[in-house]
């Protein structure tokens, strides 16, 4: 076939310098360039039919095909995979052009013989397969009648094993051709679909913050074909029950993961739990806005020493009503009642 310097690019220009339209064709250096294939070359019995097999690579993807002769032989000249039937032998070409008008050409020889009436080669490329992305498959060819002595040719890949093992990336269909000794030859085909993990894991868990001993529920709320269920409740503690409940003794702060599996893989997600050392009462503390920030005035000898605490409440936020609960300190977890900000 023909092939351009892979460092070479060829483009189309027009412009108009005030007098005249002047059309260009410029080739330059930055893309690989376009890679015209016609397939591997097919011998067929008189009166049978095979597949030719284009493809293209490089240049400007957006490919048009054109196959040659169209003597009526060919079953589409524009489509990248005809079927011919041709009475003798033929050179069929074909013709790539790719989105910026340049061209490619390679050529594919089918060679007709006059095989006798005993010559019934049957092909068989075995049945379709399913693998999950990354993994691989065999391919199971075998071929039955001629004479016996069979060639295999496998494509896309130009695989001359009987059994190859293939690792597509994406579900691909594969053609084999056998061909024996006395130039006949027959096709079938083969399709290894390539599935991905389509599960999305999520949850939710409550409460995520309070005092030691903190008891926290668990909600599975993934999606998918799931097969499996792993909780790590981050303390050394496991379950594969899909709503399981758990109990802190310590405090600490705790990353709880959830992975969920189903026949092509898995996948996780993560939360955190914290679990105080001891719990302040603040029911008598007071909001107060200053300085842009909402902030918690408590007595001194609940915190053990003077000053304020800040919490994670929004600054702009100062006539709202702050709701009681748990709030987070470091290692420190303060318990409040609802709480009205103070205007100063």
């Amino acid at each position: 076939g023909v092939l351009y310097d892979e460092t070479l690019y060829c483009m189309y220009y027009c412009g108009y310098d005030g007098v005249n339209l002047k059309i260009g064709y410029a080739i330059g250096q930055g893309v690989p360039g376009l890679v015209a294939y016609a397939g591997p070359d097919v011998n067929i019995c008189s009166g049978t039919c095979t597949t030719l097999n284009g493809s293209a690579s490089g240049g400007a993807p957006g490919y048009t095909y054109s196959w040659s002769p169209d003597d009526g032989s060919l079953s589409d000249t524009s489509d990248s995979n005809p079927t011919v039937c041709p009475d003798t032998t033929t050179t069929y070409t074909l013709t790539v052009t790719d989105s910026n008008g340049c061209t490619g050409t390679d050529q594919a020889i089918i060679t007709v013989n006059l095989c006798d009436t005993s010559c019934t080669v049957t092909a068989n490329a075995g049945p379709d397969d399913t693998v999950c992305s990354g993994d691989c498959a065999a391919l199971n060819g075998s071929a039955a009648v001629g004479d016996g002595n069979y060639t295999y040719l496998w494509t896309p890949g130009e695989m001359t094993d009987q059994n190859p093992t293939v690792c597509p990336t994406a579900t691909t269909t594969y053609i084999l051709t056998v061909t024996d000794s006395n130039g006949c030859s027959n096709q079938d085909q083969v399709t290894v679909t390539v599935n991905q993990s389509q599960v999305t894991p999520d949850f939710d868990a409550v409460p995520t913050i309070g005092p030691a001993p903190l008891s926290v529920s668990f909600s599975n709320l993934s999606t998918g074909s799931i097969l499996s269920c792993l909780w790590d409740f981050g303390d050394g503690d496991e379950s594969t029950f899909k709503n399981p409940a758990h109990t802190y003794n310590n405090p600490g702060i705790y990353t709880v993961s959830l992975t969920v599996s189903d026949t092509c893989g898995s996948d996780s997600k993560d939360i955190s739990v914290t679990v105080g050392e001891h719990v302040l009462d603040a029911s008598d503390a007071t909001l107060i806005s200053e300085d842009g920030k909402t902030r918690i005035d408590l007595d001194a000898g609940d915190l053990g020493t003077d000053g304020w605490i800040v919490v994670n409440q929004n600054p702009k936020d100062t006539t709202g009503v702050m709701p009681g609960g748990y709030y987070q300190l470091g290692q420190t977890v303060i318990e409040l009642a609802a709480l009205l900000p103070k205007r100063n």
